[in-house]
């Protein structure tokens, strides 16, 4: 991971006092973690779309994310193989739709600020 990420990932583990269990868990709307449930793909969906309106973009899904972080991995001479886990299943279809999105990608990932 880049420092960043793990300088942000260790403030959650510290500021959230987790200890054991799943990295990413549910905050409620009194910002109380769910000490006992991991973090639903409906609950990531609604992440992302929350903060893709807060970027300015038009649209973008949880599945555009792992298209694009599959995309920067390729970009920089990673081995697609080396990530399959990452993806159910890697298509000829998934692979062309990988090589064409650097431009986009850059230009959304400077918009976000975490």
């Amino acid at each position: 991971m880049p420092p960043r990420t793990i300088d942000l990932v260790k403030t959650w583990l510290e500021e959230s006092g987790l200890a054991f269990g799943p990295l990413f868990r549910p905050v409620n709307r009194w910002n109380q973690i769910a000490a006992d449930r991991r973090l639903t793909a409906r609950g990531v969906y609604d992440i992302v779309t929350r903060r893709v309106k807060q970027a300015g973009l038009d649209k973008a899904s949880p599945h555009d994310l792992r298209r694009s972080f599959l995309t920067y991995l390729l970009d920089n001479g990673e081995d697609l193989y080396s990530y399959e886990t990452l993806v159910k299943a890697i298509t000829d279809t998934t692979r062309r739709y990988l090589r064409h999105q650097k431009r986009r990608n850059r230009a959304a990932a400077d918009k976000i600020d975490f």
